[in-house]
């Protein structure tokens, strides 16, 4: 069961813990972790600027491994961003 991140905001914290604190800092996770899907997204964008979506991973790996070691990433992240950018599933980036 997936719980809603205005569920989240709501939600007691921890036994003991202040509920205003808490929700404060679930709404600031909740704000990271849609940055972390933005800068995934662009990423991924990037990936596919360079390697076309109608390029295999196979073939795009060595490409974005070059791309990757310039900019501090690497190919596996590279290649779940651009699937991300492609088809819009954020699980591809789950691991990152």
């Amino acid at each position: 069961m997936t719980t809603s991140a205005a569920e989240l905001e709501s939600a007691p914290g921890p036994d003991g813990y202040p509920v205003e604190a808490w929700r404060a800092l679930v709404a600031q996770g909740h704000g990271l972790a849609q940055e972390r899907l933005v800068a995934h997204r662009e990423l991924g964008l990037l990936a596919l600027r360079v390697v076309p979506g109608y390029v295999a991973e196979r073939d795009a790996e060595e490409v974005l491994h070059v791309l990757g070691e310039e900019i501090g990433s690497s190919a596996e992240e590279l290649l779940a961003c651009r699937r991300y950018a492609l088809t819009g599933d954020a699980r591809a980036t789950e691991r990152f």
